[in-house]
């Protein structure tokens, strides 16, 4: 079972729960999102799973996730890029990155 921070408006942690819980209450969360894009600024989608339970077979960020218990945005980001698309970022990397923390419910 995956556990993830419950967060208030201003992401203090003011709970915890598990993913389906927290997706399933709209309770706020944490999440990344990755956006590629081509060397004539098209961005690159990702299609969502068929079997996926939020958005499924909908075109969707090129790489997301959830930031789990502990971890930073960055680290996330990372991990999760290299997950989905087998590159491998570091944070030494120097590479155009916009943040904008985005809470979900």
């Amino acid at each position: 079972m995956n556990i993830l921070d419950i967060v208030d408006e201003n992401e203090n942690i003011i709970g915890e729960d598990s993913r389906e819980n927290i997706h399933k209450k709209g309770l706020l969360h944490r999440e990344i999102h990755v956006w590629f894009y081509t060397p004539k600024d098209e961005i690159i989608f990702q299609l969502r799973g068929k079997d996926k339970v939020t958005r499924p077979d909908l075109l969707d960020a090129t790489v997301g996730g959830h930031v789990e218990l502990g971890d930073s945005y960055e680290d996330t980001a990372i991990k999760e890029v290299y997950e989905e698309t087998g590159v491998k970022l570091t944070s030494t990397d120097r590479y155009p990155l916009k943040c904008t923390k985005f809470l979900y419910n």
